[in-house]
């Protein structure tokens, strides 16, 4: 089947993965653990608490990867604790059934074994070998540190045990396009089955949420967005789209020039 994007937006919608505040004091947290800033939106993927869900959503990943030609024979998903394990887990099984691929199962541990003897035992369960190449995986970067720390573990695994490692690809289930994480990325291979030009109108339109608050995203993505695919997509040079959600584009970042474009 073709990857239908506005069908998993609706999918994201439906099982309750968008949240907008009420009010500005109900911002939410970006990045718990890791920045203070705050955002009148959140995009979590970690209420896919089902073997039901998170099985559709595998099969729309799938269905992305096809549909996009991106070749991830031979790779090993690898997904970023805590929900990327369970997205990594379910698609491959996933893509064990429906590209008739057989990949390794590698986890990263969420804290380091300290009684194994091996740097990749202290760090992740499964075997590493030397000429793998990773396929990252993460539902929403916010900040990118998640996906840079593994890359981290990678290169420190392939130093101390003296192997050879790769990675460039990286799988992510929505985009928030804010600049921090955009920069972060540059240099990887990054393919988002969504991104909240495309997800927040339908969320706000679909959830009747408060024009108050759909102008708070406005205001929040001047701030802190970042536009430098602006050409790549269709929905978003279209000011009648927008329009007709009552959401508008953001100001274009003066770092757009130095951004990468990617798919």
């Amino acid at each position: 089947m073709v990857f239908d994007r506005d069908a998993f937006d609706k999918f994201t919608i439906r099982n309750k993965c968008v949240r907008f505040a009420k009010t500005e004091e109900d911002y939410f947290l970006v990045d718990p653990r890791r920045s203070s800033q705050r955002s009148p939106y959140y995009i979590d993927y970690r209420k896919l608490t089902t073997i039901k869900k998170l099985e559709e959503c595998s099969n729309y990943e799938a269905e992305f990867i096809e549909t996009n030609g991106i070749n991830v024979r031979g790779l090993v998903p690898l997904g970023i604790p805590d929900n990327g394990v369970r997205l990594a887990n379910f698609l491959t099984t996933t893509l064990s059934d429906r590209l008739k691929l057989k990949p390794k199962i590698v986890q990263p541990r969420k804290k380091p074994e300290k009684e194994a003897s091996t740097y990749i035992g202290k760090n992740f369960i499964g075997e590493i070998e030397s000429g793998d190449e990773f396929f990252i995986i993460e539902d929403v970067p916010t900040t990118a540190a998640s996906i840079h720390y593994i890359i981290r573990l990678i290169n420190d695994c392939a130093r101390f045990e003296h192997i050879h490692l790769r990675y460039g690809k990286v799988l992510i289930l929505c985009d928030r396009r804010e600049m921090r994480a955009n920069e972060q990325l540059s240099g990887l291979e990054v393919h988002a089955l969504t991104h909240i030009h495309s997800l927040l109108p339908k969320a706000a339109q679909m959830l009747d949420i408060d024009p108050k608050i759909v102008k708070a995203c406005q205001e929040y993505y001047n701030e802190v967005g970042s536009e430098w695919d602006k050409k790549r997509d269709e929905n978003i040079g279209n000011p009648d789209y927008w329009s007709s959600f009552g959401f508008k584009l953001g100001k274009q970042s003066s770092k757009q020039g130095r951004e990468k474009s990617r798919v």
